[in-house]
């Protein structure tokens, strides 16, 4: 065997052990509880469990729509869920999109900036682990993860990458259509750019910005939607996916700021060096601005009359922001001391997520102990109040997590927004069937039926949020009031 072979052979065999070793220690956070709470995961898993009930014929009153977008992630729930069962399949569904995401997220970065960016591995788990996971919005996570590598295979030359690609492609559509959009206006972006100088890649950048300016005021004038004021949207720009309370808000600030100053220090250097900032940093931020600007630009919210309620658009765009910011980074080459720097934050980030994210698994270990007194097939209304703590870690479907295999939870969002696979008739007996309902439900103000019973409230009895209680509810009166904490502030 040559030297320079098996050179190659050792290098390829370090290269992998370092990628299996990463993988390994990025899943621990999907392992470290015995609840993994991400938001609106539970809700995920509770809707497999239904559509099992669909198929078999034991839920009168619901049905599987056919629908080709957002369903990615359920559809892998199904597939493992049959054969390993759902809280297995949940773990694994989960890990898979993770791992698509984060090495999705790498390679664009390697591949925009022609070196493989490890020191900001640290940074890259925290925007896995960020905002967006932890609302659990698997199919739009999921979405972007696939829609990174489709774009890794567009900045290869060569017939095969463009077919899978197109491939990957596709699959975005199925997990979400955001991630879809994304990937066709990068694509476009980056076949444009390629072949244009420095001034008429700034002119295409501002042109990009006029377009998405445009597209916010047809789309401000034909339906109703709600706008992030400019100073919200300039903290949208891809270091709020680390902040989920305002503890981290410090490590957000400390990683914008040592980002800037580490682009400014390359950009003073290259003053003495013409010809090399812009096609080093160039496209990343140039991708980075615009969806920056975007996120001022477009609507947050947006009602289409048919079609539902779409929310949260300029913080899931964030989430790519993130990981156009690190390109940015990646492209002033590395640092040891920026490497150590960008350790330290994720061990304070994943120490306090650790902590956090304890309290809510306790807090569902509480919820699973209540719902062994209720008796299979009954409705149990969660009237849990998520929301008081200025904490961007929801919690409100661990109700419905824990009534897989025994009982309904009657609030469950998913049926009545019609986003979703399952559906429901009303006065199926199973799930609420409007929008309205639910948030009544959630809101303690939903009017108990005779038909609804026997039925259960879970609650919040007193200023101590997270403690639980469950009490049987009665025809005619109201599920429940929202208990405002007196404890608002940080996870203790």
């Amino acid at each position: 065997m040559a030297p320079s072979h098996a050179k190659e052979l050792v290098y390829r065999g370090g290269h992998a052990l370092r990628v299996a070793v990463i993988s390994a220690f990025l899943l621990a956070p999907c392992f470290w509880h015995r609840h993994l709470e991400a938001g609106d995961l539970g809700s995920h898993v509770y809707n497999a469990w239904l559509a099992e009930l669909v198929r078999s014929g034991r839920a009168p009153g619901l049905w599987i729509a056919t629908q080709w977008n957002n369903v990615l992630f359920d559809w892998m729930l199904d597939g493992l869920g049959s054969c390993l069962g759902l809280m297995a399949a949940e773990k694994i569904a989960v890990a898979a999109s993770v791992l698509v995401f984060f090495w999705g997220a790498f390679a664009l970065v390697s591949a925009l900036t022609g070196r493989r960016p490890w020191f900001l591995v640290p940074v890259l788990a925290m925007v896995t682990y960020g905002w967006t996971f932890y609302m659990g919005f698997f199919n739009y996570h999921l979405s972007i993860g696939l829609s990174l590598w489709a774009l890794v295979c567009l900045l290869r030359s060569g017939g095969m990458w463009k077919l899978l690609a197109a491939a990957l492609g596709a699959m975005t559509w199925f997990a979400h259509p955001m991630g879809t959009l994304w990937l066709v206006c990068a694509a476009a972006y980056f076949a444009l750019a390629s072949v244009a100088g420095r001034r008429v890649q700034v002119a295409l950048a501002a042109a990009a910005a006029a377009v998405l300016f445009l597209a916010g005021h047809i789309l401000r004038a034909h339906f109703e939607t709600s706008f992030l004021t400019f100073a919200t949207a300039c903290g949208v720009n891809g270091s709020d996916q680390i902040v989920l309370r305002e503890p981290y808000r410090l490590l957000a600030i400390a990683l914008t700021l040592s980002g800037f100053l580490v682009v400014f220090g390359e950009y003073v250097k290259c003053r003495f060096e013409p010809g090399r900032f812009w096609p080093r940093f160039g496209m990343p931020i140039q991708l980075f601005l615009i969806l920056w600007v975007g996120a001022w630009a477009l609507p947050d919210f947006i009602a289409i009359p048919g079609m539902g309620r779409f929310g949260f658009i300029a913080e899931r765009s964030s989430l790519i922001s993130a990981v156009l910011a690190c390109a940015v980074i990646g492209a002033a080459g590395y640092r040891r001391s920026l490497a150590i720097y960008c350790w330290a934050i994720a061990a304070c980030y994943f120490a306090l997520s650790y902590q956090d994210t304890g309290v809510l698994s306790r807090m569902e270990t509480k919820v699973d102990s209540l719902l062994s007194a209720v008796g299979s097939g009954q409705r149990v209304f969660s009237t849990i109040d998520f929301g008081q703590r200025g904490s961007r870690l929801l919690f409100n479907h661990m109700v419905d997590r824990e009534c897989v295999g025994r009982c309904f939870s009657f609030g469950n969002y998913e049926p009545a927004t019609g986003h979703f696979r399952i559906r429901a008739k009303p006065d199926n007996g199973i799930v609420a069937a409007t929008k309205f309902d639910v948030d009544a439900i959630w809101g303690g103000a939903y009017v108990v039926n005779a038909t609804d019973l026997p039925a259960y409230g879970v609650y919040q009895p007193g200023g101590d949020w997270t403690v639980l209680a469950i009490r049987p509810l009665h025809a005619g009166e109201e599920n429940g009031r929202r208990v405002v904490s007196q404890a608002a502030g940080p996870i203790p």
